[in-house]
């Protein structure tokens, strides 16, 4: 008896580890970029080797759900300025939004130059992109502290201030 005991509590805790070891985050993220990127770009998103990348597209695939790129999806290029604003300015200001609601949010760009972008430029520095104390004009800042966005507008205020 102590031994069927035993072995049903083996199954047991071996069928807990397999389940463990599935993450829901992981094959949300798979599905996520299947679309657009390629096996190397989303082993680099997702900080894990080719071989887990391709086993959960072929586990996916077992399932029914189709692993193929989008025609229509973006191509991997450089982030203009404007992009790179708009993806700060998500980013920074708390917004709630996460890496892959900035994808959502910023469909022309590559889900890859996005992660480049916000690990080599944004993630380090934390820049602060706020309103400009006197020309309300939106402008990026390293220390949340400084309230215009150049020298001159701050003194051309701060002249009509006292005047």
């Amino acid at each position: 008896m102590n031994i069927s005991a035993t072995a049903t509590a083996t199954a047991t805790a071996e069928r807990r580890s397999v389940t463990l070891k599935v993450d829901p985050g992981f094959i949300a993220a798979v599905i996520f970029l299947r679309r657009s990127c390629s096996v190397n770009d989303m082993a680099t998103i997702l900080d894990c080797d080719r071989k887990r990348a391709l086993t959960a597209l072929g586990r996916l695939a077992k399932l029914g759900v189709p692993v193929f790129r989008d025609p229509k999806a973006p191509r991997y290029r450089p982030l203009s300025q404007a992009q790179q604003a708009d993806i700060t300015t998500l980013y920074n200001n708390g917004r709630g939004l996460d890496f892959y609601a900035l994808c959502r949010v910023m469909r022309e760009a590559h889900p890859l130059s996005i992660f480049v972008f916000l690990h080599y430029e944004v993630g380090p520095r934390g820049w602060w992109v706020r309103p400009c104390a006197g020309c309300a004009a939106p402008f990026a800042t390293p220390r949340p502290s400084v309230r215009f966005c150049s020298s001159g507008c701050g003194v051309a205020q701060g002249e009509l201030a006292w005047a």
